[in-house]
């Protein structure tokens, strides 16, 4: 098979051997795939830089018997302004995880990876990082059919009221009270957060400003969590800094680990 070029964003890698790394990429055009970069953990090995995650590079793959293999690879931009804060790093390291988590292998992947891009742009130079990525989880529920629902009830589509709101990831978003016993997994969040996560999932560009972005970064992760099946260690991480950065929360009890 003929090698193919694409540009991909770098999600993950992982050591492999000697002197490889496993990378986990996110294409356009096929999607999230894995490929091996041979050498690239050796000194002055021209793959070392662009096998970093957070980095959108034009790679060429090459097929072998079992896996693809990085034949070539030439740096687009590793989003500097990312790595200077770490706060906006913490963020992107949670997206780029829930990526890897979520999105199909080996399929086109066009909205996908346009949402991804964005997302990491924007969180390079807003100045409330939080409330892009907010957006931007969200935003990746959404190209992954799974977008949460959060101003009406997912069973009966009551609308939400009251100064306070349960949501259920398993569910899908806000169940009301009627519903409330079937969903062990529920947890109860403020009604502005349950008003700000309704309306953030509706613009094509992260707000300047978000209402108790901590609590709804925590919801939102909650969702993330459940859709993923999986560890999502960066997004613990991220959640522990917030925790320890942010002031005191509205009421959300949103689960932490």
């Amino acid at each position: 098979m003929e090698p193919r070029t694409a540009d991909a964003i770098v999600l993950r890698r992982r050591d492999a051997g000697e002197s490889d790394r496993k990378l986990t990429l996110l294409t356009r055009e096929w999607g999230v795939v894995d490929a091996y970069a041979r050498g690239s953990r050796k000194g002055g090995s021209r793959l070392a830089g662009v096998t970093e995650p957070l980095t959108l590079a034009t790679f060429q793959l090459a097929s072998g018997k079992r896996f693809l293999y990085v034949t070539q690879a030439q740096a687009i931009t590793s989003f500097p302004a990312l790595r200077g804060e770490y706060e906006k790093l913490a963020i992107a390291l949670a997206l780029v995880e829930l990526a890897a988590a979520i999105l199909p292998h080996e399929q086109p992947a066009e909205d996908s990876f346009q949402v991804l891009l964005e997302a990491l742009r924007y969180v390079e130079v807003h100045a409330k990082p939080v409330a892009a990525f907010v957006w931007a989880e969200a935003a990746l529920l959404g190209v992954a059919g799974t977008a949460p629902l959060f101003d009406r009830c997912v069973v009966c589509g009551k609308k939400g009221s009251g100064s306070a709101c349960s949501l259920s990831p398993w569910a899908g978003g806000y169940i009301c009270s009627e519903h409330n016993p079937g969903y062990t997994d529920r947890f109860a969040a403020s009604r502005e957060v349950c008003i700000g996560l309704a309306r953030i999932a509706e613009l094509e560009i992260p707000p300047a400003n978000l209402k108790y972005a901590g609590d709804c970064a925590k919801a939102i992760v909650a969702f993330a969590r459940k859709l993923a099946d999986q560890d999502l260690p960066a997004h613990r991480q991220l959640l522990a800094f917030l925790k320890s950065t942010s002031p005191a929360s509205q009421d959300s009890n949103a689960p932490s680990e």
